[in-house]
Parts: C-alpha cells; sequence; structure tokens
C-alpha cells in the first residue's frame, strides 16, 4: 500500500489557500486571532493536546477560535515523532488530545498534522484507523528556522505564491503560532496572498472533509 496517498498537501481548488498554524494554543495565540479577525480570514489550528491540559486561559483561547469559525485539529499530546511510537502509544498520543478537546470544545477533531509530518506505514494506519483525515502541507515558510530573518520568510512566501507550478493543488501553507515572529509577519503574508487572488479557506473547504468527529 502507497501510504503517502493518505497524506493529504494541497487544495482541491487551486485558487484556495489555507493558512495552518501548528503547536499551539500559545501565548501568542490571541494576537493572531486578533489579525485574522480584522482580515475577515478563518484558518486551521493544529493544537497540542498538552498545552490544555492544566491552562484555563489556553481552554478559552480554543473556545474563541470556534467562536470565530476556525477549524481546531489536533498535533498529537506532546509532540513525539509517531513513528517512533509503538501503535498502542499513537492511540493514547490522540485519544489523550481528542479528551481534551472535546472537554473544551464538544467534538472531536477529524483532522491531524503529525508531528514534524512525520509518517509512516503504522502511523498512517493507526490515524486512519481512529478516524483522521491526515494533513501535511506544500507550502513552509520555514518560520521556524528563520524566526530572526523576516525577509527569508517573506521571500519565500512572495516567490512561493507568486510563481505556482501549473496543474498543482492550491497551497496549504505550514506556519506556527507558538512564535512571536510568526505573528509578526502575519499582516504582510497575507497582504502577499491577498494580493495574488488567492481565497483563504479552512481545511473543511480546502480538502471537502467535515471538521469533526461527533
Amino acid at each position: 500500500m502507497n501510504y503517502l496517498k493518505f497524506v493529504l498537501t494541497g487544495c482541491r481548488n487551486p485558487r484556495h489557500v489555507a493558512l495552518t498554524f501548528d503547536d499551539g494554543v500559545s501565548d501568542f495565540t490571541n494576537d493572531l486571532l486578533d489579525i485574522l479577525f480584522k482580515n475577515q480570514i478563518r484558518a486551521t489550528f493544529f493544537v497540542i493536546g498538552e498545552t490544555l491540559q492544566l491552562s484555563h486561559t489556553k481552554k478559552r483561547t480554543l473556545i474563541r477560535m470556534i467562536r470565530e469559525g476556525h477549524v481546531v485539529g489536533s498535533h498529537s499530546f506532546d509532540h513525539p515523532d509517531l513513528r517512533t511510537l509503538s501503535r498502542d502509544s499513537i492511540s493514547t498520543q490522540m485519544n489523550q488530545t481528542d479528551e481534551l478537546i472535546k472537554s473544551v470544545i464538544g467534538v472531536r477533531p477529524r483532522y491531524i498534522r503529525p508531528p514534524y509530518g512525520y509518517v509512516n506505514q503504522k502511523v498512517v494506519s493507526v490515524l486512519r484507523s481512529l478516524g483522521y483525515v491526515i494533513v501535511n502541507w506544500n507550502h513552509d515558510t520555514n518560520d521556524w528556522k528563520f524566526q530572526e530573518n523576516y525577509g527569508s520568510i517573506l521571500g519565500y512566501v512572495q516567490n512561493e505564491i507568486s510563481h505556482p507550478r501549473p496543474g498543482t493543488l492550491g497551497p496549504i501553507i505550514l506556519q506556527h503560532d507558538s512564535l512571536e515572529s510568526s505573528i509578526r509577519l502575519q499582516k504582510r503574508i497575507i497582504k502577499i496572498v491577498r494580493k495574488k487572488g488567492y481565497e483563504f479557506v479552512t481545511m473543511p473547504e480546502c480538502i471537502g472533509e467535515a471538521a469533526y468527529r461527533y
């Protein structure tokens, strides 16, 4: 079985773009939500279960995400390389996160982004058996690598968005709401993408699968 065919990396419509943010909920997430709200953009957030465990503030941020029309996905409980875990441990990672998210917003996420984007046949098999849609990306801003080099991040976005390859899927852009530098750049990234005529969408609009499992 070619397990990679079950890992989605782009939007079906080439003129759709999905902003996705990993590693939250963080202390910077509300600042990002402010920017998205002012720009009337809805995004998809892949959250780490551990961030919600002891923080009422971050649980309120999760509720705000839903209230403002964003989509919440899972990014595991504590961000391990799932390939190194047993099948049971992968399930535990996901179930813990599911229960924490459900305790706050009343539903379980359908979308999963594996930590680091790392998968193998075992990981894909377990995640699919649990009912997840697996989503990675086709545009990585490398914000984690260039936190002090805004020019590199903006240059990459400008180049990739400005010169889409014929026949390619619409962009799924990887960023991290755990990085203050990414929040600072968001207005400019939005401006670049919007200027090229893309329509911002959430993951269900991008992929065509429901956002949650009930």
